[in-house]
């Protein structure tokens, strides 16, 4: 009987323990600050009509946040694309290639199309990601929904195969902060450039307040010597090192 009862306690105390993991009741984590930092991977693959075959290259890119603007009453923060060593984006450096603003556990984006429109979209419901971007809550698209601790707070993680959202962070996976669903998993045979995985997230000040799939293979790609990992070797990485040495931020 004791062995029984022990039995029935270990298996509530798992249950427990896993629907802890599933939904665990937090206070929201931000998405959205001034000066903030997003680096992402990309992969693309271009024919080579010589040799009849794919050439496949890889390189990052950077998404910042810098000052802000009013749009309809609504105060927005300008969102930047910054190429690090290769073009992703079709767009000039010098202007915003969007306008983010966010309200409770939604966040929103003020972006040119193709076609030239600005359209206001709802880009992120961290309370429902089913019920934002072009996804259907009649047909979720986000099954794989946790709350786990990552960067040492609790975050709601929504996932899908190639595709992973985080609370507070963003994209870690095929999208990134303002084309958060890719829906290409696989680069085998790349005909456009994708993103493939959110290397790390940093403050205003350049400090790394989160790693993500790409990290490593970030690094792996800085030039011996590139300090601030801006992808170049320069005066600005003697200055890094020094403040690294006299532990100035």
């Amino acid at each position: 009987m004791k062995k029984i009862i022990f039995s029935i306690t270990l298996a509530l105390a798992c249950w427990s323990n896993t629907m802890m993991a599933e939904i665990h009741e937090h206070e929201y984590v931000p998405l959205l600050e001034d000066g903030r930092q997003w680096i992402y991977s990309f992969i693309d693959g271009t024919w080579d009509m010589e040799a009849e075959n794919y050439i496949t290259t890889s390189g990052f890119y950077k998404i910042y946040l810098q000052g802000d603007t009013v749009i309809d009453g609504k105060s927005y923060l300008k969102c930047y694309y910054k190429s690090l060593g290769a073009k992703f984006y079709s767009v000039s450096e010098d202007y915003p290639v969007a306008y983010m603003r966010e309200e409770g556990k939604s966040v929103y984006a003020i972006y040119a199309t193709v076609h030239g429109y600005l359209m206001n979209d709802l880009l992120y419901n961290f309370e429902d990601m089913n019920n934002a971007y072009f996804t259907d809550p009649d047909y979720p698209f986000f099954e794989d929904v946790n709350d786990v601790i990552l960067a040492g707070k609790w975050r709601r993680v929504f996932k899908n195969d190639g595709i992973e959202i985080i609370e507070g962070i963003g994209p870690d996976g095929n999208g990134d902060l303002i084309f958060p669903i890719q829906l290409i998993t696989t680069c085998e045979y790349c005909e456009y450039p994708f993103n493939d995985g959110l290397a790390m997230m940093l403050n205003k000040d350049g400090d790394i307040l989160y790693k993500g799939s790409a990290y490593a293979k970030y690094l792996e790609s800085k030039p011996a010597g590139d300090v601030n990992g801006d992808g170049k070797v320069n005066v600005s990485d003697i200055t890094a090192l020094i403040n690294i040495i006299l532990g100035v931020k």
